[in-house]
Order: C-alpha cells, then sequence, then structure tokens
C-alpha cells in the first residue's frame, strides 16, 4: 500500500544510480544538454539526497543547474529528459507538470 500525503511523491525504491528517477524520451546527446548522462544522475542523486534532507535552497540550486544544461526534471512524474523537446510550465511551479508541446510554439 502507498501512502500518499499532499504535495510529495511517494517512496520508491533507488535505482542503479542512487536515486529514483527515470529518463523519458530520447537519449541524451551534445546537441541536446550540456552535461553527461552520467553528470546528470550524480546531479539527480544529489538533489535527491537534499530534498529528502529538506535541504531545499540546494535541491533548487541544483535544479537550475540541470536546467541551464538541458535537463527537464518532473518531481510528480519522478522522470528527467534531456532530448531537445519543448515544454510549457504548467500551474506556475518550475520542477512540476512539465508537459510537451507541439513543434508549433
Amino acid at each position: 500500500m502507498t501512502i500518499m500525503i499532499w504535495g510529495l511523491v511517494p517512496w520508491s525504491p533507488l535505482n542503479e544510480h542512487g536515486h529514483d528517477y527515470t529518463r523519458a524520451g530520447g537519449p541524451v546527446t551534445p546537441a541536446s544538454c550540456s552535461i553527461s548522462e552520467l553528470e546528470i544522475h550524480d546531479l539527480i542523486r544529489t538533489r535527491t539526497q537534499f530534498r529528502k534532507s529538506h535541504d531545499f535552497c540546494n535541491a533548487d540550486r541544483i535544479w537550475g543547474v540541470l536546467r541551464r544544461a538541458g535537463v527537464f526534471v518532473d518531481d510528480a512524474t519522478t522522470q528527467w529528459r534531456a532530448d531537445v523537446k519543448k515544454y510549457v510550465h504548467i500551474g506556475g511551479i518550475a520542477w512540476r507538470g512539465l508537459r510537451e508541446t507541439s513543434e508549433r510554439h
């Protein structure tokens, strides 16, 4: 049984990279992202540790590093992607509700 608390993602087991996020979309390439997939996993793992310890200032700092590198992180679905897809932000929360849009902006 999963217990949901409003605003929190239920705990799930960690993957081989030490976090519970999965990649969505296509592969990471230099054309789509300025950091390697290994660096992405390291940053997401560190950000997850900050979030679990309630250090949201540092978690948000890492989110900004990922975003500037071309990585979109969706905490609601525990997914990330870095494949040059366009997104719009839903609900005014930058790291939640990322939704793919058509190529016609």
